[in-house]
């Protein structure tokens, strides 16, 4: 009887042990669950807030990065252009336009008749036939290297761009760009042989000489709206002039353009949206200027804040630990 109990009581601890044991073994992985979660928890949350600094730090950078200039029509117009002064100035003005008058390349103009336009609002611009004899051309540079010398010596803003004759950008490049360099000419501005296709480029070798494409405003109210549109989708300038292919500064005698008024109409409005901008040579370099500066200042305050973010993430990772 003795042994019996003895033996119910064996069993009865040993139970009993083992029940302690599972117990013990399931408060110990309550325990040990209880701090993975927490620990899955406190990881979410660090990653949570480190994700939320790398978005800041992103949008940032995309800031930055966004910052692109917008379409830029030039309009320019020869100083042969007899309606210049009583027509086409005034609508411009009304529509607080400015534009580029291009003069003759023939190695003199006056300060006053320069000033005249400066005053204005306006800039210049060379322009001419660089011709294909020897005489000629060896006549035009000597003209060009003159004219850029003396408007250094004006003391007011100097000529930015040349404007090439139809058919001589091929052999003018050759004669011309070196000598642009020279001066700190920035744009050379020619037609296309598709003026309904946009093109523009930037020519390193000479000095980021930017070759912009030359648009005739007496091709029409359509061609215009179709060359705009393409230069507000690239962000990249056109120039709009009363130029001909065939009788580009010769243009003394030609009637009035039709349209004109239709067209400053609605380049004003596509301003209005932001999208275009509208001006002289040296307002769209200036505008070019503005834009760098204020990608500059947008890079500085990128790589300040990046710093910030990395003292931030450290901060997290310790806080974390």
């Amino acid at each position: 009887m003795r042994r019996n109990i003895g033996k119910n009581l064996a069993v009865f601890f040993l139970l009993l042990l083992c029940f302690f044991l599972v117990l013990t073994g399931y408060f110990i992985d309550r325990k040990e669950q209880k701090e993975l979660v927490l620990l899955q928890e406190k990881y979410e949350r660090q990653d949570k807030e480190l994700g939320e600094l790398q978005e800041q730090l992103s949008q940032k950078r995309r800031s930055w990065h966004d910052i692109k200039p917008k379409g830029f029509v030039i309009l320019a117009f020869s100083e042969e252009n007899q309606h210049l002064m009583d027509s086409i100035k005034p609508e411009m003005e009304k529509r607080g336009l400015t534009g580029t008058v291009v003069i003759k390349n023939k190695g003199n103009v006056a300060k006053e008749e320069i000033e005249k336009w400066t005053h204005a609002g306006w800039d210049i611009a060379l322009g001419g036939e660089i011709g294909r004899e020897k005489e000629q051309r060896e006549q035009f540079l000597t003209d060009f290297k003159k004219f850029s010398e003396i408007c250094k010596t004006y003391d007011i803003q100097t000529p930015e761009g040349f404007f090439f004759n139809g058919g001589e950008v091929s052999h003018g490049k050759r004669l011309l760009y070196p000598i642009m360099k020279e001066y700190s000419y920035s744009m050379a501005v020619m037609f296309a042989q598709n003026e309904n296709q946009l093109n523009y480029s930037v020519n390193q070798e000479y000095g980021e000489l930017k070759e912009c494409q030359n648009v005739s405003l007496r091709g029409g109210y359509d061609v215009v709206h179709n060359i705009l549109a393409q230069v507000k989708t690239q962000g990249v300038p056109v120039v709009l002039s009363d130029f001909g292919k065939d009788n580009q500064m010769e243009i003394s005698q030609e009637a009035s353009i039709e349209g004109l008024t239709e067209i400053l109409d609605f380049i004003q409005e596509e301003q209005k949206t932001e999208e275009l901008k509208a001006g002289s040579i040296q307002q769209y370099l200036d505008y070019l200027s503005e834009i760098e500066e204020e990608k500059q200042k947008a890079k500085k305050e990128y790589e300040s804040f990046e710093q910030e973010i990395k003292e931030k993430r450290k901060e997290i990772q310790n806080t974390y630990e």
